[in-house]
């Protein structure tokens, strides 16, 4: 389990001819975790979850799928 104080955590990655990734996980004031994976506005994954951990993976997946959409490198295995 990971405890943290942090309420997000956010990253934006982008390769040279690649659009920007950008991924945001977000502590929820009523308990549990939003999480958002993005690169334009119509390529959107969103969830929400009841603990960081998964969260955190389901954000991961995402951003693998998105990045597989767009054409990063980084998202092929």
């Amino acid at each position: 389990m990971i405890e943290v104080d942090d309420r997000i955590f956010a990253v934006a990655l982008q390769m040279d001819g690649h659009a920007r990734l950008r991924l945001s996980v977000e502590r929820l004031s009523g308990g549990g975790w939003d999480w958002t994976v993005w690169s334009s506005h119509t390529d959107v994954q969103y969830g929400a979850a009841t603990s960081l951990d998964v969260a955190m993976s389901a954000a991961e997946q995402a951003a693998a799928s998105v990045g597989e959409h767009c054409g990063h490198p980084w998202s092929s295995g």
